[in-house]
């Protein structure tokens, strides 16, 4: 049962053709939005024009609610206070009005959109001062690494409402009347998010980025370790963004996995572990393990208060947050040269590990195959790609091929659902959640059925790279930015 078949409902709000029944009450996409260059709007909301779509921020609800017209190239945005509606100028001609109160776009004429007008007037930002981490030079603001980006418009609404949108580090907000302005981030700081970890009342995102322009490589910006870790409360407010090579210990910013474990915040990277801790925002690099040196890591996970380190060469851990003393598990798996992990999961005491020549379990203190603790000939887990597994109730369930495999207890394996390139698996309850290349199923393991989220719904993206659950939001990273989907209405 697709989600694009129950309903043919046109999200405008993404600017893409007929999409599912997704309601804009349901969900919210961000990617970056590190250059605004307009503000528009009145005492209720304001909405930022930025590389990323049209953010809209409410006053009342002190929160961002809103990333407008996401995917689309903006010419231009005006407000019309009059009819309390926002007009967007598409590049090549085309208008859309947009109506905060129903959280909808509509067609609308250029004449509509000539005939709103400019609201808010231009700030004298003389004398401003900032929070903590940037300082205003008069054109430009230099954040602690001092890296400059020019103010590109200074407004302010209501007689007091600051809003200073600058060339680089996004937009600052505070009141003109103290002069004073705070970063007021909101967004990713780049948009192609490899891992998304929600933890308590935060959750983090991290990148890995190899596309820098000639440009910015010639500056000394080393395109293979690029990337930044972000992070964000719950409620995507008090966004806080650590790029790579500028932060100390954070030198490859390529972030394939992200785990909390002992209070820090560790970070699978290219180039080996990465510590962060929280409290003092400063880094460290454990880049020893596996008999070598910057071996790349591909997945973290806890495992009976012990943090268990998938690397391309096999498994190691790490018993003590403060020594970099990282310990190979079991010595290498059983294959010459070891093998690269893909992903680690625990069922009890067991140890399992997905890798590239199938799936692993560490018991007693040997690597098994899938084979030898069932008793039974499994050629869809034995020296074959697994990119992805989990366990519920009592059964395995694993990633081989287009195929999603499951194995009850003591019982064959049999195929349960064919997608094009699942990689991930994870549950929430009853519900088993597939990402593949074009989306995400969401299937229900005791009643059968399935609701699919494709990229062709309308969700910004060509590919999904990353997924997680929390508190009953589906969080769907692509190429182009963050989707956050409210599931229970959609799910069978």
């Amino acid at each position: 049962m697709s989600i694009r078949k129950i309903c043919a409902t046109v999200v405008l709000a993404w600017g893409i053709s007929p999409a599912a029944n997704l309601q804009s009450q349901d969900i919210l996409f961000f990617s970056t939005h590190k250059n605004p260059t307009q503000i528009v709007g009145d005492s209720k909301n304001a909405f930022i024009l930025t590389e990323g779509g049209v953010l809209m921020y409410d006053y009342r609800r002190s929160a961002w609610v809103d990333n407008l017209v996401a995917g689309n190239e903006i010419k231009s945005i005006r407000y019309s206070q009059m009819r309390s509606k926002l007009y967007v100028l598409l590049t090549g001609g085309r208008t859309l009005e947009y109506n905060p109160v129903f959280r909808r776009f509509t067609d609308a004429s250029l004449e509509d959109y000539q005939a709103a007008n400019d609201v808010g007037s231009t700030a004298d930002v003389n004398g401003l001062t900032l929070d903590g981490d940037n300082f205003f030079l008069g054109d430009a603001v230099r954040d602690k690494y001092m890296r400059r980006a020019p103010i590109a418009l200074s407004k302010v609404f209501d007689y007091d409402n600051l809003w200073v949108l600058t060339a680089g580090l996004g937009q600052f907000y505070g009141s003109l009347r103290r002069k004073s302005a705070s970063a007021f981030w909101f967004g990713l700081d780049y948009p192609a998010t490899s891992v998304i970890y929600p933890e308590g009342a935060n959750i983090w995102f991290g990148s890995c980025r190899s596309d820098y322009p000639a440009t910015e490589v010639s500056l000394g910006v080393a395109s293979q370790s690029n990337g930044a870790l972000v992070k964000a409360k719950s409620d995507l407010n008090g966004w806080k963004v650590y790029p790579a090579q500028l932060e100390y210990g954070f030198g490859d910013g390529c972030v394939r996995d992200v785990a909390v474990w002992r209070d820090y915040v560790w970070l699978a990277t290219n180039k080996g572990l990465v510590r962060h801790d929280p409290r003092s925002g400063q880094f460290r690099n454990y880049n020893h393990l596996m008999g070598s040196t910057d071996v790349r890591v591909t997945s973290l996970h806890v495992h009976e208060n012990e943090l268990f380190v998938g690397t391309e060469r096999g498994v190691g851990y790490l018993e003590d947050p403060d020594k970099e003393d990282i310990k190979t598990v079991g010595g290498e798996l059983p294959v010459q040269g070891g093998v690269q992990v893909n992903e680690l999961t625990s069922k009890d005491h067991d140890l399992w590990a997905a890798t590239r020549l199938g799936l692993w379990v560490f018991q007693k203190g040997a690597w098994k195959t899938l084979n030898s603790v069932s008793g039974k000939d499994v050629p869809e887990a034995t020296l074959v790609n697994v990119s992805s597994m989990a366990y519920h109730d009592t059964s395995m369930y694993w990633v081989y091929e287009n195929r999603v495999m499951v194995k009850p207890r003591k019982q064959s394996q049999r195929v349960l659902l064919e997608r094009d390139h699942p990689f991930r698996l994870r549950f929430d309850g009853d519900m088993l959640y597939i990402a593949f290349t074009t989306g995400i199923t969401a299937y229900d393991t005791r009643k059968g059925l399935w609701s699919d989220f494709r990229l062709e719904d309308g969700i910004p993206g060509t590919r999904v790279l990353s997924m997680a659950l929390s508190g009953g939001k589906l969080w769907m990273g692509t190429d182009a930015g963050v989707e956050r989907i409210t599931v229970r209405p959609y799910l069978p």
